[in-house]
């Protein structure tokens, strides 16, 4: 397994990871340890995982999980609790995802960033 999109909730004390063209989530304990961790299948989202990131909460963390134009959230149990679809780019794919948690002058409760892959097909440039 290699791993293409990776998040770390220490309040859960995990580590998820997913591989390329894959709707599985895997997860292992976090540790000190001088040996490989053992992994499994923690969960399987509804298509190909193309992100990951943990949102930090007051009362427990969240897993985020890109899927082409989607972004589900979950609870660090596995358990949907919602969804968002990314708008304005006609057939475009999430490639990545990142939170920021900080406070800024336009988004007082953070900032969720991503990166978009997409064809522009059809259009002629003169």
């Amino acid at each position: 397994m290699e791993a293409s999109s990776c998040a770390v909730s220490s309040s859960a004390g995990r580590v998820f990871f997913s591989g390329d063209d894959s709707r599985d989530v895997y997860s292992f304990k976090t540790a000190e340890r001088t040996v490989p961790p053992t992994f499994s299948v923690f969960g399987e989202a509804t298509d190909y995982v193309t992100g990951l990131a943990v949102y930090v909460g007051k009362s427990s963390d969240y897993l985020l999980v890109a899927q082409s134009d989607t972004v589900d959230v979950y609870s660090t149990k596995f358990k949907l609790l919602g969804s968002m679809k990314i708008t304005g780019v006609e057939d475009a794919e999430i490639q990545g995802l990142s939170i920021y948690q900080g406070k800024t002058k336009q988004y007082s409760g953070g900032v969720l960033a991503f990166a978009i892959e997409y064809e522009e097909i059809g259009r002629a440039h003169v």
